[in-house]
């Protein structure tokens, strides 16, 4: 938001869950984290309830679109445009809200919205569609996922990709052995680090088989994998450990904070991005952005990141003989990190990313007051 021009002002209308009959209780309520109120940025909030045989017929977008407009009758906010973070629900409810009061609405995808849940359900698929056609404007953070809205029948003109972005100010270069004592981490050990969801489309089960190859050929003994996150797949991954007999190679640390990753980052040596499915991954840019080399699969918007193998390398997924091969390759490499730098600076910092939104503003404006007298706009 700080990042937006003077003339933007957000209104942010986040939705508390308040869930029925979770746990064995009647109420479970969930508080968001909120941003800090600022000149140009304002929050509203109302209650969201969450009803578990409401969710299984798909209502939870008519409970959110409820939740939302109490909060826009009890707050009166004044504003010219909406804009959704991801296709469905977010989209399909702006949509909704964006015809009854006559506002234009802009709708970014990040990935998993049209990549994999347009596929799991005819219903999900469906409003995903609706919210594609009605949107005066959509934003894509990777060009593979502009193909996939315009296969789903959303108009290419009124399409752009802007990739996500790096604060640049928090993720940046710090002294590795200083984040390292910070983090109680070994000085002489080379790093992996995986940062997402424990989730098999994330691919951390390659990420370990990797691991142990290179770990069985004697070359990388001190070799350590560190695994942010949490998921699913956390017993079984632990049990693959232990029986690949790599536990003093293989490090779990959990869940972190946001503000935290900049650390991790910079204590490792390289970042990994093992994924069978991606959009744009923000951690891949912030991993630039530090100066550390990405390992990523060949998948979604990654090869539109990691352009050149001055960056890091583009692998198959689910190949570990290939992963394992291109770890050992970055952790023998010299990296040229002021090259690595420019690069993240020049092409993902928030403030480039701020002015083509403000301008993907204006276009979906204009496009909702004069829909027959649309000009293009390059982004």
């Amino acid at each position: 938001v700080k990042n937006y021009p003077d003339e933007i002002k957000v209104i942010f209308l986040i939705l508390e869950p308040l869930f029925i009959l979770k746990n064995k209780r009647v109420f479970n309520y969930e508080r968001k984290e909120y941003l800090s109120p600022s000149a140009n940025c304002k929050i509203i909030s109302s209650i969201s309830y969450h009803i578990p045989l409401l969710r299984k017929i798909y209502s939870k977008a008519y409970l959110e679109l409820w939740a939302q407009f109490r909060a826009i009758i009890r707050e009166q906010p004044r504003f010219d445009l909406i804009h959704a973070d991801f296709v469905y629900p977010q989209g399909y409810e702006a949509c909704i809200i964006g015809r009854l009061l006559k506002k234009p609405v802009v709708i970014t995808s990040h990935g998993s919205d049209l990549m994999i849940n347009v596929n799991k359900k005819w219903i999900v698929k469906r409003r995903s569609t609706y919210a594609l056609n009605k949107a005066q404007a959509i934003i894509c953070v990777s060009k593979v996922l502009k193909e996939k809205a315009v296969s789903l029948g959303a108009d290419k003109s009124k399409i752009f990709v802007i990739p996500n972005g790096a604060d640049t100010s928090r993720f940046k270069p710090i002294p590795q052995n200083e984040v390292r004592e910070k983090l109680n981490l070994q000085v002489n050990r080379k790093i992996i680090l995986f940062i997402g969801r424990l989730h098999p489309i994330k691919g951390p089960n390659f990420l370990i088989d990797a691991i142990s190859q290179i770990v069985n050929e004697k070359k990388q003994k001190e070799l350590l994998l560190i695994l942010i996150g949490s998921g699913s797949m956390e017993p079984g991954l632990k049990e693959q450990v232990t029986g690949l007999n790599i536990s003093h190679n293989v490090l779990f640390a959990g869940g972190i904070t946001h503000k935290e990753i900049p650390c991790w980052i910079n204590a490792s040596d390289v970042v990994c991005i093992p994924s069978q499915s991606e959009g744009f991954p923000a951690v891949s840019v912030e991993a630039l952005a530090c100066c550390k080399p990405v390992i990523a699969s060949n998948v979604g918007g990654l090869p539109e990141i990691i352009t050149n193998d001055d960056l890091g390398y583009l692998v198959e997924p689910g190949d570990t003989c290939q992963l394992a091969h291109a770890i050992k390759n970055a952790l023998s490499r010299e990296w040229d990190t002021d090259k690595i730098a420019r690069y993240a600076h020049e092409r993902y910092s928030w403030q480039t990313i701020a002015q083509s939104t403000a301008d993907v503003y204006k276009f979906a404006i204009d496009r909702f007051s004069n829909p027959n007298t649309i000009k293009d706009l390059d982004v």
